[in-house]
């Protein structure tokens, strides 16, 4: 993460995928896509099981970490969530850039007792 931190030379584009990751302590989390920007990349993501509350975000509870198919480490912070109906829309952006190449993302998740990793493959739509 430290030796890409500055860098802006992620593809500026749409990514179309789809991943449901194993239950991590109790959470499901499915992911319904990517937005990648020049400096960041942020998935959407649609979890279930677990809902936020104003003392316990995302981040309280669970930790994402990712990485490109050309190793490049990313960690993420939430970049907003809507919540109801059971369900808790996401915003999980990661920082550094994507590697302008990246085709695929090992994505990984660690709750308080559990974890989970799946790879997503990045399916370039259009530019942003």
């Amino acid at each position: 993460v430290l030796q890409h931190r500055s860098a802006t030379d992620g593809p500026v584009r749409v990514a179309a995928g789809a991943a449901v990751l194993p239950e991590v302590d109790g959470a499901r989390f499915a992911v319904a896509g990517l937005d990648s920007a020049a400096d960041s990349a942020t998935l959407r993501v649609v979890a279930w099981g677990w809902q936020p509350s104003p003392l316990t975000g995302l981040l309280d509870r669970f930790s994402w970490w990712a990485r490109d198919d050309r190793g490049r480490w990313h960690v993420a912070r939430t970049d907003g969530s809507r919540s109801g109906g059971g369900q808790v829309d996401l915003f999980v952006e990661f920082a550094p850039a994507l590697h302008p190449d990246a085709r695929s993302l090992d994505l990984f998740l660690r709750g308080p007792r559990t974890q989970a990793a799946v790879t997503l493959p990045l399916r370039w739509l259009a530019s942003r």
